[in-house]
Parts: structure tokens; C-alpha cells; sequence
């Protein structure tokens, strides 16, 4: 019986993995449109704001499902945005390699 509950388990997990980086894309592509936005942007107390709170999202996600550099990259993106000390374009320097690591993780799944 624990090896059935264990194999359920083990597919709900990877149903929710495949989920997760089926949504990488757009996290991504939300991530560019933000670091896009600040040169521009009349709040950028706000746009750091939005910033952490993605970058805190991918950490803990990333995490969860396996993919230990996204959460790595997310995390550090994290705590330089909440360092204000740093200027937004400082701290927003660790988000080049976030979306190298999420590209990773989506290239390391891709079917061969």
C-alpha cells in the first residue's frame, strides 16, 4: 500500500514540476519586461518592489521542484534588491544570471 501512496506521490510531484517550468518562460519574460523598465520607470521604489517580489517567488519555487541554481540566482536578486544601500541598477546585476539558470533548467528538460 505505502509503495502505491509513494508512486502517486511521485506523479503528482512531477505533474507539478512540469507545470512549474511549462511557467519558467513567462517568468522570464516578466523579469526582462521589469529590468526593461528601469530606465524608464517614474516609480522605482515600485519597480524594485515588483522585482523582489518575483525574484522571492522563483526562489522559493525553484527550490522546491529541484532546480537549486534558479532558486540560487533568484535568491541572491532577492537580497541585492532589498539592500538599499544598492542603487536599482546595482542590485538588479544577479538577475542576468537568474535568467541564465532558468533557461538551463528549461534547456536541461527539453525532450532530446
Amino acid at each position: 500500500m505505502q509503495s502505491t501512496d509513494q508512486e502517486t506521490w511521485d506523479a503528482l510531484y512531477e505533474t507539478l514540476r512540469a507545470k512549474y517550468l511549462a511557467a519558467i518562460p513567462q517568468r522570464v519574460e516578466t523579469l526582462l519586461t521589469l529590468l526593461r523598465e528601469i530606465e524608464h520607470s517614474d516609480d522605482p521604489g515600485l519597480l524594485r518592489e515588483d522585482l523582489t517580489f518575483h525574484a522571492h517567488k522563483i526562489a522559493g519555487s525553484g527550490k522546491t521542484y529541484g532546480f537549486d541554481e534558479v532558486s540560487l540566482h533568484a535568491r541572491r536578486l532577492e537580497d541585492d534588491l532589498l539592500d538599499f544601500s544598492l542603487t536599482l541598477e546595482e542590485a538588479v546585476r544577479p538577475a542576468a544570471d537568474l535568467i541564465k539558470a532558468c533557461r538551463q533548467a528549461m534547456a536541461s528538460q527539453a525532450p532530446n
